[in-house]
């Protein structure tokens, strides 16, 4: 399937997003680090019953990192005017680890989010600062290139290593620092219908918080799958048969 390349433009920053499809709108938000076509199996699947919209975020893949650190609310600014902008309505709103915390803030920002999927989604605090949470996550990705376990000072020089605390990369590292560190959601009136998907086996953010966060949100449906933290790459067409049954119901 062709992916059509697009660019938005919103408060100064530029963001570059792919649309493939057609039918309901779908707004896809990846994670942490990567960018949108890394998810491209599970967008392309998504395309078959979707129009899917699935941009890189601010401070990822190709779009701007903006010049001061944004939390998530920033993002939900950010996306409520590339809503408006693109005249959508009824958006079903999928959001995968850092992602997710963008996808619900956005669907507290504006009526336009009908439906909210969260797929091991960094959301709500986590429970621990936010360097050991980061030495995690460079240790799960040193993980998949090799056979044995990192040492924990091995993945702490990684980190220190690859993201400077100057520069483009310091100020997306101050970015994602600000949305970890300030993810308390006011969910006192939350009513998005959300389905949570969380792997059994996702070592960056445990199920443990999966449970937390299905807490937090009322009326949210968890489903626990067997897999990692990357499960919607690894599995994309479970993973778009989940969310279609839930966007149908």
């Amino acid at each position: 399937m062709t992916f059509d390349k697009k660019t938005f433009e919103f408060n100064n920053v530029k963001s570059v997003y792919y649309t493939a499809g057609e039918g309901p709108p779908l707004l896809f938000f990846h994670g942490g680090g990567a960018f949108a076509m890394a998810y491209e199996d599970t967008l392309t699947e998504l395309a078959q019953d979707f129009f899917v919209i699935a941009p890189d975020l601010p401070c990822f893949g190709e779009s701007d990192v903006p010049s001061e650190p944004w939390d998530f609310s920033d993002y939900a600014k950010y996306f409520s005017g590339f809503i408006n902008s693109l005249k959508l309505r009824n958006v079903l709103v999928v959001g995968h680890s850092f992602g997710g915390g963008a996808a619900l803030y956005l669907a507290l920002a504006t009526s336009a989010v009908s439906k909210l999927v969260l797929i091991d989604a960094l959301c709500i605090k986590v429970s621990e600062p936010f360097g050991k949470l980061l030495s995690r996550v460079a240790r799960e990705d040193l993980r998949r290139f090799f056979t044995k376990e990192i040492p924990r000072d091995v993945a702490e020089d990684y980190v220190v290593t690859n993201l400077p605390k100057t520069g483009k990369i310091g100020r997306i590292v101050k970015t994602v620092k600000t949305c970890v560190e300030n993810a308390e959601p006011d969910l006192e009136a939350y009513g998005t219908p959300t389905l949570i998907i969380w792997a059994d086996g996702d070592r960056t953010l445990p199920l443990s918080y999966g449970k937390a966060l299905a807490n937090e949100l009322p009326g949210a449906e968890l489903k626990v799958v067997p897999d990692d933290h990357l499960y919607c790459i690894n599995n994309p067409r479970k993973t778009a048969s989940y969310i279609r049954a839930f966007s149908i119901n």
